[in-house]
């Protein structure tokens, strides 16, 4: 993941994010979803770090897994993802570290809650609700706010990106492509873009250029 942004509170999450993925060394690889709803949940699951864990964990989760609901689901996750991401390794050898983040509403509830779980802690469930928020990667020149608009947001998402491009930020990554907001409440799931890059065309015609 490149461009992750959420904003939670008690009864709603906005998760942002791109569609670019790049290799270890910064270069365009692939344009790609990265937020994934399960709408038989009423949850969104997404992460960070290895893309081979987080697609083994989505396979899994959808297809050997069968819980009720966000909460029974982690009483379940840290023994299925250290599983997941042991077989992925003896597949594909080092995957480096990986954080995978669920949003839900439990039955019965209207309240957000959020479990990361990350490889550096062998998955252990971290839980969180009510008002919370994460802009990566981390603005250093200015500080963050809370967007009240969507022009606010995209502002928002500019600043993140210069920054981050001009390599002003402590951990550069690769943002570009489009990005997305995903809203999850207790009435569903509402999935938007909120722009596309100037230099999509020109990125993808490269990635097509380098796989002929």
């Amino acid at each position: 993941m490149s461009l992750f942004l959420y904003f939670q509170t008690d009864h709603q999450v906005d998760i942002i994010t791109d569609t670019l993925v790049s290799d270890d060394e910064l270069n365009a690889f692939t344009y790609r979803t990265k937020v994934f709803p399960l709408l038989h949940l009423n949850m969104v699951v997404t992460g960070t770090g290895s893309v081979a864990v987080l697609d083994a964990w989505l396979n899994r989760l959808t297809l050997n897994l069968l819980p009720y609901d966000i909460e029974e689901l982690n009483q379940h996750a840290q023994h299925h993802l250290r599983e997941v991401e042991a077989e992925v390794k003896a597949s594909i050898g080092d995957v480096g570290t990986t954080t995978i983040e669920h949003f839900g509403i439990p039955l019965g509830s209207a309240q957000v809650v959020h479990y990361t779980y990350r490889s550096v802690h062998e998955f252990k469930p971290e839980r969180s609700v009510g008002d919370w928020s994460l802009i990566r990667p981390k603005a250093v020149s200015f500080e963050p706010w809370i967007p009240q608009s969507v022009d606010e947001l995209r502002q928002l998402v500019h600043m993140v990106k210069v920054e981050n491009d001009e390599r002003r930020t402590p951990h550069p990554v690769r943002i570009g492509g489009d990005v997305w907001i995903t809203s999850l409440k207790q009435e569903g799931i509402i999935m938007e873009r909120l722009v596309r890059f100037d230099d999509y065309e020109g990125t993808f015609l490269q990635m097509r250029s380098g796989r002929s």
